[in-house]
């Protein structure tokens, strides 16, 4: 019998894996699905976003059962033309914690002495984040924080029970004459701190078109390469990012829409999942600091008009100024954190210097939002 360890990732692991990912981050006592051993497998072993100098980890026992794992994605960036190895990591989990307890540790400490230049993650919950700090490692504070902006308080407040108390729905007539009541007419510009008023309207000349995926690409492109630090797209990776934006059978519809001046200009775009009567997931919201307020509140008028009862996303110091003034509630449900040898590399990604969360991250796979039905 060999002592346990941590090695990189195999395809023969896949399956063991897979199962893992069901119990412990799905909570789910079913066998994993083949879709989801697939979509494993070509995220991290032989898709565009696997590299063999930075691989996945799984940890294995002394008997040589794969007992836990972490995933990590390769994602380059440029500075001063210059490449920046950036690993970003994720779906950091160990069955049976109690018996192993020092393994996601361990499997953290070998991450972080990869051969990378920078290591970042956008999901590090409460243990991740104490072993990240432990191991040195420090958090990105204002893309840390979710939002949350309601629009239909009562539908809210309904989709919020229901989830514990599924006959709750049945009060949705009720809610729709709260929400009447509530956002009819109002205050200044329509803002308010439990609704969004039905006066509230988006500046004049301005127009939200939807776009396609295709057309999407060159706005990811064109966003990520306005920063100091830029994200290095190969045509792959787009295309992986592109094809699992349309799978994430939790949230809903995909809606993609550009904001452009009365000339034609483009001044940014958003991004989210909706369905009638539930919270709008936004992905990423794509603007300058400058142009931010406009496109958020060009999202809010949208994902209303689509009947979301509220909206919810994340933070980015380009948007977090806007969406304090538009009345967000903020907390943390997940931090962002980094971790370099280089300080002031740490520094610039702290200030945003860099695209980060969102289509540049973890959140556009399909590990986040989708059943794998």
């Amino acid at each position: 019998m060999t002592a346990s360890l941590v090695r990189p990732v195999a395809g023969a692991d896949i399956g063991a894996i897979a199962q893992i990912f069901q119990t412990q981050l799905r909570k789910s006592a079913e066998p994993a699905s083949a879709a989801l051993a697939d979509y494993l497998d070509q995220l991290f072993v032989s898709g565009p976003f696997a590299d063999p100098s930075l691989p996945s980890l799984v940890y294995q026992r002394d008997d040589g059962t794969v007992a836990g794992f972490l995933g990590v994605t390769a994602q380059p960036f440029v500075l001063d033309d210059k490449p920046i190895t950036a690993a970003v990591c994720g779906a950091l989990m160990v069955d049976g914690h109690e018996r192993d307890p020092l393994a996601g540790a361990r499997l953290l400490k070998a991450f972080l002495a990869g051969g990378q230049d920078v290591s970042l993650s956008e999901t590090a919950g409460d243990a991740t984040l104490t072993m990240w700090r432990q191991l040195q490692g420090g958090v990105l504070t204002r893309h840390s924080l979710d939002w949350v902006r309601v629009i239909r308080p009562g539908g809210f407040a309904i989709e919020t029970m229901a989830r514990r108390v599924g006959a709750l729905r049945a009060l949705a007539p009720v809610a729709g004459l709260v929400d009447r009541r509530m956002t009819r007419g109002g205050s200044e510009r329509g803002l308010r701190w439990a609704a969004l008023a039905d006066d509230f309207r988006i500046a004049g000349g301005l127009a939200v078109e939807p776009v396609s995926l295709a057309d999407f690409a060159a706005q990811i492109r064109r966003f990520t390469d306005s920063f100091p630090i830029q994200r290095h797209w190969s045509d792959s990776a787009l295309q992986q990012v592109l094809a699992d934006l349309q799978h994430k059978s939790d949230y809903g519809a995909l809606r993609i829409c550009v904001v452009r001046a009365r000339g034609g200009a483009t001044l940014g775009c958003f991004i989210y999942y909706h369905r009638p009567g539930a919270t709008a997931r936004v992905l990423d919201v794509l603007a300058s600091p400058e142009r931010a307020g406009i496109v958020l509140d060009c999202l809010l008028r949208d994902a209303a008009d689509q009947g979301a009862v509220a909206v919810r996303g994340r933070t980015t110091p380009a948007t977090f100024d806007a969406l304090l003034e538009r009345r967000c509630l903020m907390f943390r449900h997940s931090a962002s954190v980094v971790a370099a040898r280089d300080p002031v590399l740490v520094e610039r990604l702290k200030r945003g210097d860099a695209a980060f969360n969102g289509l540049v991250g973890e959140r556009w796979s399909r590990l986040v939002g989708d059943a794998f039905a």
